[in-house]
């Protein structure tokens, strides 16, 4: 496999402290003047709600940078609309994460929610989480400018409550950043 195709991968993570949320769950890509731009250092990786990451983020062909990401609010519900329907769980418990995630970083940087793997609160891991609800607040797919965020709503089907999000690039890797998620 050519190096250059996959690209050089970092899981660098800090643990922030708590950060103030807004409350607004609007998907639109905003820009931050003078958004300070933090060195993300060896830490813990693991937040929660009101609680913000920075990490290093690479994707294949990209020179990667530095993302921080806030996790405003954890609900479970009981079923998502896909297409003006709604549908239920099919592994048991939807969790709907509201979070923002702005690119601190001085390069361009993909942001995917799909990439989050949930693992149970025993330690099973289950990948391709997230459902494909078609929510008008649901983050999208985007490629983050530095200074630019999106904040929005991702939903994910999984066994149980409790557990944690892992946000993997490369499932060889560790992951870049850890949601614990709540119990109840």
């Amino acid at each position: 496999m050519d190096r250059r195709v996959v690209g050089l991968f970092a899981a660098i993570v800090i643990l922030s402290a708590p950060a103030a949320c807004s409350s607004s769950t609007s998907n639109q890509i905003a820009t931050q003047p003078g958004s300070s731009k933090p060195s993300p250092t060896p830490g813990g990786n693991a937040i929660g709600v009101g609680q913000t990451a920075t990490f290093l983020s690479q994707f294949a062909g990209e020179q990667g940078t530095t993302m921080r990401l806030t996790v405003a609010k954890v609900a479970y519900v009981s079923s998502v609309i896909d297409l003006g329907t709604p549908q239920p769980p099919t592994r048991g418990v939807l969790v709907r994460v509201t979070m923002t995630t702005t690119n601190v970083g001085n390069a361009p940087g993909a942001f995917d929610s799909g990439n989050f793997q949930w693992v149970s609160p025993s330690g099973q891991v289950i990948p391709n989480t997230v459902t494909a609800g078609t929510a008008p607040d649901a983050i999208p797919t985007v490629t983050l400018q530095p200074g630019q965020h999106v904040t929005g709503v991702a939903t994910y089907d999984v066994s149980a409550k409790g557990g944690q999000l892992q946000y993997v690039i490369y499932t060889s890797q560790p992951p870049l950043v850890t949601i614990n998620l709540p119990t109840s």
